[in-house]
C-alpha cells in the first residue's frame, strides 16, 4: 500500500486520534479531521479546547491513527483557532511507545532521584533519567564505569539501592535491556526491575503518577 492510498481513505468529519510522546509519556487528543489535501501531503484535525493541544506544536514526531493497522507520521506546522495543521511524512504500523505496558516519566527538574549499584567492592552511585514501575534508565559516569562493565561481565542483573526524593529507601534487582555508551565515557544502562515485590514498586507507580499529575496539570494552551 502507497501512502496516498492511506491518505485517500482519510475522510473529513470523522473522528481520528493524535498520538505524541512527550517527556516519555504517550499524549492522545482526539479530534475531527478537517481538512485533506493528498497532493501536497497535508492533513488538520480540528480538536475540542484542550490544554494539551498546546503539546502538539514544536519539534516532535505525531501519529495519527489512521487504521486499526496503520498510523501517519507527521510533523506540526501550526496550530489555530483549535486545528492542528500537519505535514504527513510517511505512514507505519503504529510507533513502539504505544504498546509500552508501563507509562514512563523523566523525574523532575528540581527532583534528583538517587540511586546506587551495590557490588562487592562498594556502591557505584548513578542517576535516573526515566523511571517507570517496570523498570528505568539509568546514567553512570567516566568515572565509575569501567566499574561497572567489570560487573556486566559477571552477570546482567545488577543489586541497586534507591531513595525516592527523601522517601523510605528501596531495594530491588534491575536486569540490564540495553546498554548505550555515552560521551566522555559515561554509559546508560536500561533496566526492567525483577523479582520486586508490590512493596516496592507501589511507591514508584506513586511517583509516577504524582509526576504526570505535575506535569499534565502545569499545561496551558
Amino acid at each position: 500500500m502507497r501512502l496516498e492510498e492511506v491518505l485517500k481513505s482519510l475522510k473529513k468529519g470523522e473522528r481520528y486520534d493524535l498520538v505524541k510522546l512527550w517527556k516519555e509519556m504517550p499524549v492522545k487528543l482526539g479530534g475531527i479531521l478537517s481538512f485533506i489535501s493528498i497532493n501536497e501531503r497535508l492533513v488538520s484535525v480540528r480538536v475540542k479546547e484542550s490544554k494539551f493541544v498546546s503539546l502538539f506544536t514544536g519539534v516532535g514526531e505525531i501519529y495519527l491513527k489512521a487504521s486499526e493497522h496503520y498510523y501517519l507520521r507527521c510533523k506540526s506546522l501550526k496550530v489555530q483557532d483549535y486545528d492542528v495543521y500537519l505535514s504527513v511524512e510517511d505512514y507505519q504500523e503504529a510507533p513502539p511507545f504505544i504498546f509500552r505496558r508501563h507509562v514512563r516519566v523523566v523525574p523532575l527538574e528540581r527532583e534528583d532521584i538517587k540511586v546506587h549499584v551495590n557490588l562487592q567492592e562498594g556502591k557505584i552511585e548513578a542517576y535516573v533519567v526515566d523511571i517507570s514501575e517496570g523498570g528505568m534508565g539509568i546514567v553512570v559516569d567516566g568515572e565509575r564505569a569501567p566499574t561497572l562493565l567489570k560487573e556486566m561481565e559477571r552477570s546482567n542483573k545488577l543489586p541497586l539501592s534507591m531513595e525516592l526524593t527523601g522517601e523510605t529507601i528501596l531495594e530491588l534487582y534491575g536486569e540490564i535491556r540495553n546498554v548505550n555508551l555515552l560521551e566522555e565515557g559515561s554509559i546508560r544502562l536500561g533496566l526492567q526491575f525483577i523479582e520486586a515485590p508490590s512493596s516496592v514498586l507501589e511507591p514508584i507507580r506513586q511517583y509516577v503518577m504524582r509526576v504526570q499529575r505535575h506535569r499534565l496539570g502545569g499545561l496551558s494552551i
